[in-house]
């Protein structure tokens, strides 16, 4: 299974979601950003834009308070941008 997480969903974050998704390079995407809101957002974003896909992933946005849980969401990533 094909990890990837990405720390800061701003323009370039948001843009790297978006060609990964596109082209089916990971199974599971997780996303992390300060600003709840804009994560929330962008994940249902993403899931509707990848449900359209033949080969999708699943975009998990990760809402975690403490910052040692996040950072052990991320233990098993093959990527990390």
């Amino acid at each position: 299974m094909r990890k990837i997480g990405i720390v800061g969903i701003g323009h370039v974050g948001a843009t790297v979601a978006h060609i990964i998704i596109a082209q089916g390079l990971t199974d599971e995407l997780i996303l992390v950003d300060k600003n709840t809101a804009k994560l929330v957002a962008d994940e249902l974003d993403f899931r509707d834009a990848a449900s359209l896909l033949r080969n999708h992933g699943t975009v998990y946005a990760a809402l975690l308070m403490i910052w040692q849980m996040q950072i052990l969401s991320f233990q098993r990533l093959d990527i990390l941008t």
